[in-house]
Parts: C-alpha cells; sequence; structure tokens
C-alpha cells in the first residue's frame, strides 16, 4: 500500500513539472532552469514542495497482577510524536511572458502626393503567457508592433469610363446544321472615356455585347409524335350473363404531334388501348350432386323371433357433391339404400288346433 502511494505522488509531480514547463516556454534558459528547480505552475504562482505533519501518539503500559498473577492490570500511560510527509503547494514567484502577436489591425488611411503614398497598420500581443504573480517582474518590451507600406492617394484615384459600342459582328455558323437554329453576333467597347488612374476602379461590366440571332440552313426530317390520349369508350355488352364475366372499352390516340414530315418516322407504340371490367359477379345456380355412397352398416336384429324373418342394413349418401346453391336443383333420388337378408333364429314351438298340431306360425315366418 505504501509503494503504490509513493508511485502516485511521483506520477503527480511528474505531470505538474511538464505541465509547468509547457507553459513556461519562450521564457529565457535561465528561467526554464529556476522553473525545474522549485517546480513553480506559471499559471497558478504555486509550487509543489514536502510538508510534514506532527501526530501525538497515546500508549498504555500494563503489568501482572492479582492472585497467582493472572490478571493484567494497567501501570502507565506513554506519549511519543509520529511525523507523516507528504505533497503539498506554495506560493512562488512567476515572471510574466509575452502572448503571440494578435492579428493586424486594419489598414489607416493612405497619405502623399501623386499616385504613391503610404499607409500603416499594427498589431497587440498582452503580457499573459503567463501573467505576472506574487511579485514577479512583468514584461519587457512594446506591446505593440507597426508596419508600413505604399499606397495611392484618393485624391489621385480616377476610375474608368467605358467609350461608344462598335459595329455587330456575326461570330461563328448557326447552332443547328437543319431547322431553326441561332448565331451569335457581338460588339465590343474600351474603357478609355477616361482610363482609370492611380489605382480607380475599373469600368463595370463587361467589355462584350452578345446576342442570339435566328438562323435556318435546310428543314429538319420531323419525326412523328402522339397526341393526348382521348376519352375511354363506355364499357360493351358483358361476356356471361352470370359469373364473372368480363366487358371492355378503349381509347385512341393519334400520331399527330407532329405528324411525320420531310422524311421522319412515324409514331411508335399503339394507338389503342383497351380497358377490361368484371360483369355479372353474381353466382349462376349450382345443381347439387351426389356424394359417394357410405359404407353399409351392421344388420339390425331379426324381424321375427322364433321361425324365419328378414333383418336389413343400410348405408346413407350426402347431396353434397356439390351442395345445391344459388336455386340449383337438389339431388334426384333417396337419401338412405337398404339391403336385406332372411334370418333365423329358433324353431316355433307347435301349436294345436281342435286338437290337432299345426305349424301354421312357422310357415307364415317362411312366407314373410
Amino acid at each position: 500500500m505504501r509503494k503504490n502511494f509513493i508511485l502516485i505522488e511521483l506520477i503527480i509531480v511528474i505531470f505538474f513539472l511538464s505541465y509547468s514547463n509547457a507553459d513556461f516556454e519562450g521564457g529565457s534558459e535561465t528561467e526554464k532552469r529556476s522553473s525545474r528547480r522549485v517546480w513553480c505552475n506559471p499559471r497558478t504562482g504555486l509550487r509543489i514542495t514536502r510538508c510534514i505533519s506532527w501526530t501525538k501518539i497515546k500508549k498504555y503500559t500494563y503489568r501482572k497482577c492479582g492472585f497467582w498473577l493472572r490478571r493484567r492490570c494497567k501501570s502507565g500511560t506513554k506519549y511519543y510524536w509520529i511525523s507523516k510527509s507528504r505533497w503539498c503547494t506554495k506560493k512562488c514567484k512567476v515572471n510574466g511572458g509575452w502572448s503571440a502577436w494578435r492579428g493586424w489591425r486594419g489598414w489607416g488611411a493612405c497619405y502623399g502626393s501623386s499616385c504613391v503614398g503610404h499607409q500603416t497598420r499594427y498589431r497587440l500581443r498582452t503580457c499573459t503567457r503567463p501573467r505576472p504573480l506574487n511579485g514577479g517582474r512583468s514584461c519587457r518590451g512594446p506591446n505593440r508592433q507597426w508596419t508600413t507600406r505604399s499606397c495611392k492617394p484618393v485624391n489621385s484615384i480616377v476610375n474608368g469610363n467605358w467609350g461608344s459600342w462598335g459595329h455587330w459582328k456575326s461570330i461563328g455558323t448557326c447552332s443547328k446544321s437543319c431547322g431553326n437554329g441561332k448565331q451569335m453576333w457581338a460588339r465590343e467597347r474600351t474603357c478609355s472615356n477616361p482610363a482609370p488612374r492611380c489605382g480607380g476602379k475599373s469600368c463595370p461590366g463587361t467589355s462584350i455585347s452578345k446576342r442570339y440571332k435566328k438562323c435556318l440552313v435546310q428543314k429538319c426530317e420531323v419525326d412523328g409524335g402522339w397526341s393526348a390520349w382521348g376519352a375511354w369508350t363506355s364499357y360493351k355488352t358483358c361476356s356471361k350473363t352470370c359469373g364473372s364475366g368480363q366487358q371492355f372499352r378503349h381509347k385512341v390516340r393519334y400520331c399527330t404531334n407532329p405528324p411525320p414530315s420531310n422524311g421522319g418516322k412515324k409514331c411508335k407504340g399503339k394507338d389503342k388501348e383497351k380497358d377490361y371490367n368484371i360483369c355479372n359477379v353474381h353466382h349462376c345456380p349450382v345443381d347439387g350432386k351426389w356424394s359417394e355412397w357410405g359404407s353399409w352398416g351392421h344388420f339390425r336384429h331379426c324381424s321375427e323371433t322364433c321361425g324365419y324373418g328378414v333383418k336389413y342394413r343400410y348405408r346413407h349418401r350426402a347431396c353434397n357433391n356439390p351442395e345445391p346453391k344459388y336455386d340449383g336443383k337438389k339431388c334426384p333420388g333417396l337419401l338412405k339404400d337398404e339391403e336385406f337378408k332372411r334370418c333365423f333364429l329358433r324353431k316355433c314351438p307347435d301349436k294345436r288346433v281342435n286338437g290337432k298340431l299345426s305349424k301354421t306360425s312357422g310357415k307364415s315366418a317362411k312366407q314373410k
């Protein structure tokens, strides 16, 4: 922990020294060496040094006491001081230093005769890099710098003025080899009435005036162009009386914008365009059709409890292939189909009629 604390203090000192030296650039070599020696920060006027602080420590002493010296009794108090060293800051002298020169001010008025005169301007610097602190000396030397240049006095300046325009002359050839084109014509003037003198302003505007005239070498071939589309016609009769039918309308255009001339090409593309619309969207009648017969069911119970009888089984079908819709006809025929076969459970008991045996019941069952 102590080693880490010393390392942190060392980094702070190095940063402080580098910051101080960077801000103190431009000073004399003696000032730089002095700054490194005392570690003086030119911005704050402080230097880093070692400060010692003392801390009073109190310590108690003990002795053995009591039965068989098993107890520990307080015998006295001792005092001693511990010193601690730390980094701290103290004020130091900072001599002033010049800042960089600021930008030049504008030029003053021009004084002189004929076409040559002189004018001056200046620039400033301040004693702020660094400012003098804690009794340090101020900057030495001037804070203003002058410069002079030659100029032209206002009274000797003559602004130029244009002379009269010359005659129009054609320049170049016609802009097109056929059809209506343009050809440039130009005229000139000079800035001589009077000419500018002693830095006077030149004549405003241009010395050449241009304009264009129409010219025609020969007529050009004109390719045909389509006119705008005409209005849509009304829809024709629907193609179907029910279900989704179609009806169409059309519009036309003509090759008259412009019409082809002088050997020009005709218009490309269609001169008629069709538009389709769905009509009679109401459904057509759908007649019902039978689906496949279902599987046969189990045979039911015998119709007789004795003797011969009949038993049945059934199968079904549905009118859903397709179902009748939109007023269509229903399926012809029956929904249910039946099948039967004879059955025999047991013999019927004999019955006596007028004292005689009769098997009428068995015969009737067979007939059924």
